[in-house]
Parts: structure tokens; C-alpha cells; sequence
């Protein structure tokens, strides 16, 4: 491939990348990772979540769900529905 396109292009080759817009490249004989730490810490960092612990179950698997007695419109312009898109992207993206 590189070839062909050194055949159509003037181009250098600066090797194998370590990091393409801002999403990291880890290369090892047998895997290809890739990671996106500064992303994720923004992401922390915007919804005040920087000292946040993960874990396996993030609500209770026991906590009952209640139906919206209100019959209100859900608002998907909120803080939450941005924060859902914006893991949605991550998990996509990556």
C-alpha cells in the first residue's frame, strides 16, 4: 500500500502512528489497542465526575424503575441525555 501511494504521491513515511486526533495507538506483535484518556478525563471533568469510582453495576440491580406518574414529556435536553450521547460517541468512536 505504501507503495502504490509513494508511486501516485510525494509522501514520507514517519513510521507507525502513536496518536491520530487525539485517540491513542498502542502496537504490540499481537494486538492493536486503541484509547481515548483525554477525552474520557473531559468528559469526567465536565459532568463533576473527576473523583468518581467505577464500578460493575452502576444502580442497585434491586432498586425498582417507576413509570412517570406525571405523564410529562421527558426532557432530552438535559445534562444526563448530554452525557449519555456524549458515551455513545465514545464507546462508537473507539
Amino acid at each position: 500500500m505504501k507503495n502504490k501511494l509513494k508511486g501516485i504521491f510525494d509522501v514520507t513515511d514517519l513510521g507507525d502512528p502513536s496518536r491520530i486526533v487525539g485517540i491513542e495507538i498502542n502496537r504490540t506483535q499481537d494486538s492493536l489497542t486503541i484509547l481515548q484518556p483525554l477525552y474520557i478525563d473531559s468528559i469526567l471533568r465536565k459532568y463533576g465526575m473527576e473523583s468518581a469510582n467505577p464500578v460493575s453495576t452502576p444502580l442497585d440491580p434491586n432498586h425498582k424503575l417507576e413509570p412517570n406518574k406525571e405523564n410529562r414529556e421527558p426532557n432530552h435536553s438535559n445534562e444526563y441525555a448530554s452525557l449519555i450521547g456524549s458515551l455513545q460517541y465514545l464507546a462508537i468512536a473507539t
